[in-house]
Parts: structure tokens; C-alpha cells; sequence
């Protein structure tokens, strides 16, 4: 009688909406091109949603752009993301008006980053989206500035994109402790980072031609 073969589960990898769309690809094709005996599921979702889904075990990690809370978790630090200020051509450059800063919403780190420099008063109200791509249609269009992660300069060559001084966010790997999987959080831990360290990733910004 010939054994039949066990396929292994996939890891069950969370990601915060505002990081998926322009790491997840990379990140994935890297670790399942790398590895034949690793399978990923991924989930987006904000960040709230996805250390619930770890504390209950519906999750094998997550990545994440907050500190995390309890010792249930532990965490790695994968690597610190630059933040940019994208707008329309021909929009004023010297300061952020209030009611136009384009943000995710509640929840997310990014837009705690960007209140804690600019205050609350320069939050648009109007709006409310965890979807970066949108926040990018709308600041094209002249209708505010979107704060942009690096990682997506590629995705907002449509903007004027500037330095957001002294802006970054620490992209974290969460997990939980004792879950013996830490031979694939060290796979993804050295995955990411190569990936943050391309030099393309952190390009100067330019002015759209």
C-alpha cells in the first residue's frame, strides 16, 4: 500500500490594507519561488481585525504598522517605511491647508503618524477609506494631499510627491508566542527586508513630467 502524500497547510499571513497592495505580491512570489514546502493564504484587513484573528488562532502572523499591546504577541521589526506627501501639479507646497490631508482611516498607524505632525484640523473629514489607491485618485485630482508609504511611490507617479519630514512607519511581524513556526517568520522576517532594502524602493520623489 503506497503512503499518500501530506500536503501541508498553508500559513495563514494578515496584512494591514494600507501595506498589502504594494508589498504582497513581491513578498509572496519571493517566499513560495524560494520554497516549494510553503503555501500562503493571505488576508487584508486593518489592524484591529487582524490581532484578533492572531489571538484566536485564525491567523499564523500578521504585519503590521503598531506597536503591539499584551505579551501574548511577539513581534518583529521588519523595516522603517519613509512617508511622503503627494498632491496635484501646481498646488501650493509650502504647507498643508486644514481639511485637506487625505488619510486611512481610524485605526491605522499611518494616520496616527501624520495627525501627530500636522494636528487634527488638517484631517479631510469628507473622506473615509483604507484603500491607498483612491486616496492617490483624489489628491490627482486636486482635491486634497495624500500621505504616501514608499512603497507606493510607484503607484502615485500621477502626484508632486515630497519628504513628509521626519514621517516613517516601522513595518512590524507579528505572531503568536509558542506557535513553533519560527522557521517561517525568519523566512519572512529575511524576505521583507531585502525588499525594503532595494534601492528602488526609496527613491528621491520627482515632479510628474
Amino acid at each position: 500500500m503506497t503512503a499518500r502524500a501530506v500536503t501541508p497547510s498553508p500559513f495563514r499571513l494578515g496584512m494591514i490594507a494600507t501595506l498589502s497592495t504594494f508589498l504582497a505580491a513581491d513578498l509572496l512570489s519571493m517566499l513560495m519561488c524560494a520554497s516549494t514546502d510553503l503555501t500562503i493564504s493571505l488576508t487584508e484587513a486593518r489592524t484591529d481585525t487582524l490581532l484578533t484573528a492572531l489571538r484566536t488562532g485564525e491567523l499564523d502572523a500578521a504585519i503590521l504598522a503598531t506597536p503591539l499591546d499584551g505579551e501574548d504577541l511577539l513581534e518583529r521589526d521588519l523595516f522603517d517605511e519613509p512617508l511622503l506627501l503627494g498632491q496635484a501639479a501646481g498646488m501650493r507646497t509650502d504647507r498643508i491647508e486644514p481639511g485637506s490631508l487625505l488619510l486611512p482611516a481610524d485605526g491605522d498607524g499611518m494616520r496616527d503618524l501624520a495627525l501627530a505632525a500636522c494636528g487634527e484640523a488638517a484631517a479631510a473629514r469628507w473622506v473615509r477609506s483604507d484603500n491607498l489607491i483612491t486616496l492617490i485618485g483624489l489628491a490627482a485630482s486636486g482635491l486634497g494631499v495624500a500621505v504616501v508609504p514608499a512603497l507606493a511611490a510607484p503607484w502615485a507617479q500621477s502626484l508632486v510627491l515630497r519628504p513628509f519630514e521626519g514621517a516613517r512607519r516601522r513595518i512590524r511581524l507579528a505572531a503568536r508566542r509558542g506557535s513553533g513556526n519560527d522557521h517561517i517568520l525568519t523566512r519572512i522576517t529575511a524576505a521583507a527586508r531585502s525588499i525594503a532594502a532595494l534601492p528602488a524602493m526609496w527613491d528621491a520623489p520627482s515632479t510628474p513630467t
